[in-house]
C-alpha cells in the first residue's frame, strides 16, 4: 500500500513538471498576442489623420498667393504675406563632449519678429541671423494662419507648414509601433530587430520633415527610409527562419 503511494505521488509531481512548461509557453503566447495587438492598434491609430495632414501639405506647395498681398487665414487656399520687422536677436549655444574630452557645439540663432498677427521667435540660419538688424523689415509669407517663409535684407528661410509637425510625429510613432507589432508575432526574441526598427523611426520623421520643409524633390528620402526597413525585416526573417531553426533541425 505505501508503494502504491509513493506511485502515485511521483506520477503527481510528473505531471507538474510537464504541465509548466506548457503554462509558460502559453502565457508567452497570449503575452505576444496582446503587446501585437495593442501595438496594431496604436499605428493605426496614429497614422489615421495621416492623410488630412499630408494633403494640406501639398495643398500648400500648390497653392498661388493671395490677392491683394493679403496675410492668409485659417481655411484660405493660398499663400499670404504679412509685414513685420526684427525686433531683438538671439543666439544660444549648446556643447557636449565626448570620452576624450572633444567638444562637439551646436549654435541655435533666433529672431524676434513683430508683426501684427504673427510675433514671435523665429528660429534661422546663420546667414540669416547675421544680416538682420535690429529693425530691419521683414516680410513673412503665411499658410492657414502659420508663417511658412521669413526674409529678411535678402536672405530667406523656410518652415514647415503648421500641419506638417503632427504630421511627422504620427508617422514616427506609427512607424515604432509597427516595428513592435512585427517583433512581437514573428521572432522569439524581438529586442535586436525592434531595436534597429525604432532606430529608423526618426529618421524617416526627419526625412518626411525635409519633404515636407524643402520640397517635393526630397520625396525619394522616405521611400529609402522605407525601403532600408523592408530590407531589416527581411534580414530578421531570413535570420530567425533559417539561421536559428537549422542548428535545432540538425541535433534533433
Amino acid at each position: 500500500m505505501a508503494e502504491a503511494v509513493s506511485l502515485r505521488g511521483n506520477d503527481q509531481s510528473g505531471k507538474g513538471r510537464s504541465g509548466a512548461p506548457v503554462t509558460g509557453r502559453w502565457l508567452r503566447l497570449w503575452l505576444r498576442l496582446l503587446v501585437a495587438t495593442a501595438a496594431v492598434a496604436g499605428s493605426v491609430l496614429a497614422l489615421s489623420g495621416t492623410e488630412a495632414a499630408f494633403r494640406d501639405a501639398v495643398l500648400y506647395r500648390q497653392a498661388p498667393h493671395c490677392p491683394q498681398h493679403r496675410d492668409s487665414r485659417p481655411g484660405d487656399r493660398c499663400v499670404g504675406r504679412a509685414d513685420g520687422r526684427v525686433a531683438d536677436k538671439d543666439m544660444e549655444q549648446s556643447c557636449t563632449s565626448d570620452s576624450n574630452g572633444a567638444q562637439n557645439c551646436t549654435t541655435t540663432y533666433e529672431l524676434l519678429v513683430k508683426s501684427p498677427r504673427h510675433t514671435g521667435w523665429r528660429e534661422v540660419s546663420g546667414s540669416t541671423f547675421g544680416a538682420a538688424r535690429r529693425g530691419s523689415h521683414a516680410v513673412l509669407r503665411t499658410w492657414r494662419g502659420g508663417v511658412v517663409r521669413l526674409t529678411v535684407r535678402g536672405r530667406t528661410d523656410s518652415f514647415p507648414p503648421p500641419s506638417a509637425g503632427w504630421l511627422t510625429l504620427r508617422i514616427m510613432l506609427g512607424w515604432a509601433l509597427a516595428g513592435v507589432a512585427l517583433g512581437a508575432v514573428l521572432f522569439k526574441v524581438p529586442g535586436g530587430f525592434v531595436l534597429g526598427w525604432l532606430v529608423l523611426s526618426p529618421v524617416l520623421g526627419l526625412a518626411v520633415h525635409a519633404v515636407l520643409t524643402w520640397g517635393p524633390e526630397l520625396r525619394w528620402l522616405p521611400v529609402a527610409v522605407c525601403g532600408v526597413g523592408g530590407l531589416w525585416l527581411l534580414a530578421g526573417v531570413f535570420s530567425e527562419v533559417f539561421l536559428k531553426r537549422a542548428p535545432s533541425a540538425a541535433r534533433s
